[in-house]
């Protein structure tokens, strides 16, 4: 890929840094899928495993790098200090406005729905997020 100017995109990426993190992260899958190894199903990219939804969201942050990778650096030193002073604002507006869910008060809820539902798969979910997953 070029830009507008002649210049390749991927001109200034550190393709050390590259390399080792994709090895980091073709080990974590593989060790993701021998520690969740199924005699009866062995495909490490079926995503009703662990290993094969590990690997979706490896395909989706790789993606989301190439897009970021396309943005113009000015831009990123343009918004940096508004972004950062505006989550900064988000999480102490989170210690006083968030409901207690389960003694914490780390999880500002988006919707106002609530669904209560007491079955194990939705223990580990925020009361506000449950909607999501029951739906």
């Amino acid at each position: 890929m070029e830009s507008k100017s002649g210049n390749s995109y991927f001109r200034y990426v550190d393709w050390f840094t590259v390399v080792i993190y994709l090895l980091l992260v073709i080990a974590g899958v593989f060790s993701v899928y021998a520690a969740s190894y199924d005699f009866d199903n062995a495909n490490i990219l079926d995503f009703d495993e662990f290993s094969g939804k590990q690997v979706r969201w490896i395909f989706f942050a790789l993606g989301l790098a190439l897009m970021l990778l396309l943005i113009d650096a000015r831009m990123y030193e343009t918004y940096a200090f508004p972004v950062y002073v505006a989550v900064l604002i988000i999480m102490v507006v989170t210690i006083f406005v968030a409901p207690d869910i389960k003694g914490s008060r780390s999880v500002r809820c988006v919707s106002n729905r609530r669904n209560s539902a007491n079955s194990p798969q939705h223990w580990h979910l925020p009361s506000c997020f449950r909607h999501t997953v029951s739906s």
